[in-house]
C-alpha cells in the first residue's frame, strides 16, 4: 500500500516528483448519470473526473484548493452541490466519501534482503490515466516467477550462497541476478507511467479559461479526424512496457526491429486439426522456446528439441499465416490471425524466440542455433 509499514520499517524513502494534490472521491451507490464512459470536466474553477462502475455505481473525483480540508468529504451541503454542478447526481446516495492526495513518487530501492516491494508500496501514481493498478499487476507478474523460480532453486540445492559467497547474502549469484532484475526491469516503465498520469492531469486541471477553451477545442477538433480520435480513446500514446535490461539478451538489431525485451503477441492460433485458440493458452506460465518456421518440424534440429525437453522448456512450432501446419513431436500450430505478418515479426521467420514465464522476449538466434537459447533459459528457471 502507498503507506507501507513495511517500507518504514526498511527505511525506504520515497523519491520523484513535488507532484502532491488533494482531491475529494465520492462513491454512489446508484447513480442517475445513464452515460457509459469516462467524463472529465477540464474547468478551471474545479476539474472533475466522473467514471461509471459496475451494478449502476459511479465514482466522482473533485479537485481541492488550499483552504478546504478533509472535513469537506463530512459536508454533505459542499459535497451536494459540487454533484449538482456536473450532472443529475445531486441527490443520489453516496457509499464512501474521501479525501485523497494524490502524489508521484518512487521507492528509492524495491527490495531489501528478502524483503520486495510491489504496487503502491514502491511507486505511487496520481490517477489520471487509470494506470496505478496495472502498474501493480505488472510487478505481481514480474517478480512472481523469479520467486517461483528462486524457491525452485532454493528446494533443488542449486540456490545456495558458492563458497566465496559473503554471508549476508544469502543468495547464489544466479539467484541474486534474477531477483534484482525486478527492480531493473520494472523501475523504469513504472516512472514513464507516472510521468503519463502527470501529463494528463496537466491537460485534464488547466490553470485557467483560456487554456481550459484551448483543450476542449483541442479533443474536439482531434475527434473529427478517426486515427486521432481512435489514438486518444484507445490511449495508445501509453509507453508499452519494454525491457531494456534485466533478463534479456540482445539479439544485435536496432532498437526499433529487435523483438527482444518486448512482449510477444497473443495471435490466434490453428491447430493441425483446425481447431482454434488463443497463444497464451498453450504457452501458460512458463519459459517458451517458439520455433518460428514454415515448417518447425523440419529446421528445428532433433537433438536441440531433445536438449529443450530435458531442460523442461516448452517448444511450440509457429507457422506464418499461409502455412499450415503438420503433426510433429512437439506442438505445432499456426498464426491464424496475421499478427506475426507485419515487417517487425516477418523477419524474425526461420528464427527461434525464447519467451520468459511473463511472455518477453529473451532472446533470439537462427533456429540452427536454437541451442544456445535452451543454454540461456536456464537462467530464466
Amino acid at each position: 500500500g502507498g503507506r507501507s509499514f513495511v517500507r518504514k520499517q526498511l527505511g525506504i524513502g520515497l523519491v520523484g516528483s513535488s507532484f502532491s494534490e488533494r482531491w475529494l472521491i465520492l462513491d454512489l451507490a446508484q447513480t442517475f448519470n445513464r452515460f457509459r464512459h469516462t467524463e472529465v470536466y477540464c474547468d478551471p474553477a474545479r476539474p472533475c473526473i466522473t467514471l461509471p462502475g459496475p451494478d449502476g455505481i459511479r465514482r466522482y473525483e473533485f479537485m481541492l484548493f488550499d483552504g478546504e480540508d478533509d472535513t469537506v468529504a463530512e459536508d454533505d451541503a459542499f459535497v451536494r452541490g459540487l454533484m449538482d454542478a456536473v450532472g443529475p447526481d445531486r441527490d443520489a446516495p453516496i457509499r464512501r466519501s474521501r479525501v485523497y492526495t494524490f502524489h508521484a513518487r518512487l521507492a528509492e530501492r524495491w527490495a531489501e534482503g528478502r524483503v520486495f516491494l510491489a504496487g503502491d508500496a514502491a511507486h505511487l501514481s496520481p490517477p489520471f490515466a487509470g494506470q496505478g493498478m496495472n502498474s501493480g499487476l505488472r510487478d505481481a507478474h514480474n517478480l512472481g516467477w523469479k520467486l517461483a523460480a528462486a524457491l525452485k532453486r532454493d528446494r533443488d540445492g542449486t540456490g545456495a550462497p558458492g563458497p566465496s559467497a559473503p554471508s549476508s547474502d544469502p543468495y547464489s549469484p544466479a539467484v541474486a541476478r534474477l531477483l534484482a532484475s525486478y527492480e531493473t526491469e520494472r523501475k523504469p516503465h513504472a516512472w514513464s507511467m507516472i510521468e503519463l498520469a502527470l501529463t494528463m492531469g496537466r491537460i485534464m486541471t488547466p490553470s485557467s479559461r483560456g487554456r481550459a477553451w484551448a483543450v476542449r477545442a483541442g479533443f474536439r477538433l482531434l475527434g473529427v479526424y478517426p486515427p486521432a480520435r481512435d489514438y486518444l480513446s484507445q490511449m495508445r500514446y501509453k509507453p508499452p512496457p519494454r525491457l531494456t535490461g534485466g533478463l534479456i539478451w540482445p539479439d544485435g538489431r536496432s532498437r526499433k526491429a529487435t523483438l527482444v525485451g518486448k512482449l510477444f503477441p497473443q495471435p490466434v492460433v490453428e491447430r493441425p486439426d483446425r481447431t482454434r485458440l488463443l497463444l497464451d493458452a498453450l504457452i501458460g506460465n512458463a519459459a517458451c522456446l517458439i520455433v518460428f518456421s514454415d515448417a518447425p518440424e523440419l529446421t528445428l534440429p532433433r537433438a536441440t528439441l531433445a536438449e529443450a525437453e530435458a531442460a523442461g522448456l516448452q517448444v511450440i512450432g509457429l507457422t506464418p499465416e499461409g502455412m499450415n501446419p503438420q503433426a510433429a513431436d512437439f506442438t505445432i500450430v499456426r498464426d491464424a490471425s496475421r499478427h506475426l505478418s507485419g515487417k517487425a515479426h516477418a523477419s524474425y521467420r526461420e528464427h527461434a524466440i525464447l519467451l520468459r514465464p511473463d511472455h518477453y522476449v529473451a532472446a533470439t538466434a537462427p533456429i540452427g542455433e536454437a541451442a544456445a537459447l535452451v543454454r540461456t533459459a536456464r537462467d530464466l528457471a
